[in-house]
């Protein structure tokens, strides 16, 4: 779906520059066409008036075309704007959509969020207790096994003083009878003994398999901690790469306003174009116009209700121009100039002129060149000006009339620091004047095609006016769209905090078992020391019940500690799940944000 669209968009693209290319193609044929035409005009004799006549209906004609030629090429930028609209209104429903489901799933991870957070508390309070719980009970056991290590001891110094004494009375005779009770006592005790002895192996031997197999499921939940870590790695590398296709999408989303932003000064230079023609109507209602191409566009006005319109997309327009745009706007407001037959230098100095600021607002970029080419435009309007100058002062001194007294003008300029702050624009002001001048000097009028000239200019205003309202839309459009952006960013960011939180939870849960298993060894230790002390001060019936005390104790801590074990690895893979969880939805969403962006 998504490779059809983009192949539909690339081969409209193609259409449409095709298009353009074949409008700006008529466009320069008409203007060849038209300079053609006043050539010929300059070779045909002065008093031939017939040919004069014919010559001005055939720029009349030309004139025609190259308005309908202009309808077209706005007809098509109309339904360009309404293409766009179109798609721009698909794509706003579908973000909409996916903000509501996005919401919604926030809303439910929130709530498992919260009961999974009380779980845990409930979960810390109680291995708090059980812990009070063991450090208790170990206190007390280390203080009887101190007093029966007292006890012994005294007993063994007592015992040791009797055998001392008896010695020294019966010592051969007791050293006789001892010698017969040992032989008959291991007579009789031999075999129980063994019994004993065998059994204490077997549930030593059962210890240390129990023992192994703690010891292997404690290396597996290393190696599963291990795993976790290495997924909590990966899902890092994948919020670094969603970071950086969000970077490039905001880039994306630059592009589309530099384009709008393109957009937006080419109707800015439309909207001139009708401020400029409206002021040449204003001129041409004062005087009758001659008839020339020239002399009808200054004939055509605005109607009465379409002057707010029109007022209203100036005032838009001008408030969201850049102080480069406001320059181009005051360049281009006089260009477009055409004169009669009697003018004729006009024409040429009006194609050099409206190429070079066509340009100015195509680039914008003050170069070495651009600044030659204002220098040669400057030049050029300098010699035009001195020419129609001396045409007026001509037609003045032979009619009779006076004389309006301009000062001279530099007409040559070798750089741009002879052109001074200004200065350019009233040398502009200056030619619109002498121009206006040669307009009021014709004494022909032609009302129907002025009339035809008003309508194609209403025409022309309203189609500007809808394309600044849909140019507004579209901004309007670009800014939903980089909100939706940003708050897909700070669901990420969240999402992100609260797997730092779980792996912060995990790695708090694996400390205390680490602490649970040192405390464990050094148990075993202690014991095994206390062990070694007792063996070596009590008899054997002693020695036997505190094995079999020792024994019953390491049972009860066996069982003690594997209930623990047992608690903390369901502990450890209920937060393993929620991990898991976290980790599911947030790659859910990196999906979602990914066929989002292949959509756009």
């Amino acid at each position: 779906m998504c490779s059809c669209s983009l192949q539909r968009n690339d081969s409209s693209r193609r259409s449409k520059y095709a298009n353009r290319k074949d409008v700006s193609i008529e466009l320069e044929d008409y203007y060849h066409l038209i300079d053609m035409e006043v050539q010929n005009a300059k070779e045909l004799p002065e008093d031939d008036l017939f040919a004069q006549l014919a010559q001005k209906d055939r720029d009349l004609i030309l004139a025609a075309e190259l308005g309908k030629a202009l309808l077209e090429k706005n007809d098509e930028l109309l339904r360009k704007n309404e293409t766009l609209v179109e798609e721009y209104t698909l794509k706003i429903d579908e973000l909409e959509q996916e903000r509501h489901a996005l919401r919604l799933r926030l809303e439910s991870l929130e709530a498992e969020y919260e009961n999974t957070v009380k779980e845990l508390q409930d979960d810390v309070n109680q291995l708090r207790q059980d812990l009070q719980g063991q450090q208790q009970q170990l206190t007390a056991g280390d203080k009887d096994k101190v007093n029966i290590i007292r006890e012994l001891t005294h007993q063994n110094e007592r015992l040791s003083d009797q055998v001392q004494h008896a010695a020294e009375t019966e010592g051969q005779l007791v050293s006789e009878i001892e010698g017969l009770r040992s032989q008959v006592s291991l007579r009789m005790s031999m075999p129980d003994q063994l019994d004993q002895l065998d059994a204490l192996h077997a549930k030593i031997n059962e210890l240390t398999e129990k023992k192994c197999e703690i010891e292997r499921k404690i290396h597996l939940l290393t190696e599963e901690r291990d795993s976790y870590a290495c997924s909590l790695e990966e899902s890092q590398e994948r919020i670094l790469m969603l970071e950086k296709q969000k970077l490039e999408q905001e880039l994306h989303i630059r592009n589309q306003g530099r384009e709008i932003y393109e957009l937006q000064e080419v109707n800015h230079q439309l909207q001139a174009q009708i401020d400029n023609l409206s002021q040449r109507t204003s001129y041409g209602n004062t005087g009758p116009p001659s008839q020339t191409l020239f002399n009808e566009l200054s004939g055509l006005s605005v109607d009465s209700d379409k002057e707010p319109a029109v007022l209203s997309v100036q005032s838009e327009a001008l408030t969201s121009l850049t102080p480069q745009s406001m320059m181009m706007m005051d360049m281009t407001f006089e260009d477009d100039i055409e004169c009669d037959d009697e003018c004729s230098p006009i024409p040429l100095a009006n194609s050099t002129m409206s190429t070079h600021f066509n340009q100015i607002g195509t680039h914008c970029n003050l170069s070495e060149e651009f600044l030659n080419e204002i220098v040669e435009v400057y030049n050029l309007l300098c010699k035009l000006c001195t020419k129609l100058r001396t045409q007026n002062q001509a037609k003045a001194i032979s009619d009779g009339s006076d004389v309006d007294c301009v000062g001279p003008v530099k007409e040559t300029c070798n750089s741009i620091n002879d052109i001074k702050s200004g200065q350019l624009r009233s040398l502009l002001r200056e030619l619109q004047q002498l121009i206006h001048n040669q307009i009021y000097s014709a004494k022909h009028k032609d009302g129907s095609k002025a009339a035809d000239g008003e309508s194609r200019n209403a025409d022309e205003v309203r189609k500007v006016t809808l394309m600044a309202e849909q140019i507004h839309d579209l901004h309007v459009e670009l800014n939903g769209v980089r909100t939706h952006v940003s708050g897909l960013h700070a669901d990420l960011q969240l999402r992100d905090q609260q797997l730092q939180q779980k792996a912060t939870e995990v790695s708090e849960r694996n400390t205390k078992i680490d602490s649970q298993q040192e405390e464990l060894f050094k148990l075993r230790a202690y014991c095994d020391s206390l062990e070694d002390k007792a063996l070596g001060d009590l008899s054997r019936d002693e020695v036997l019940e505190q094995a079999r005390r020792d024994r019953n104790e390491a049972m009860e801590m066996k069982v003690q500690m594997e209930k623990e074990l047992y608690q903390a690895k369901s502990e450890i893979m209920s937060l393993n799940n929620q991990l898991m969880a976290a980790i599911h939805q947030k790659v859910m969403v990196s999906q979602q944000r990914d066929q989002w962006q292949v959509r756009r």
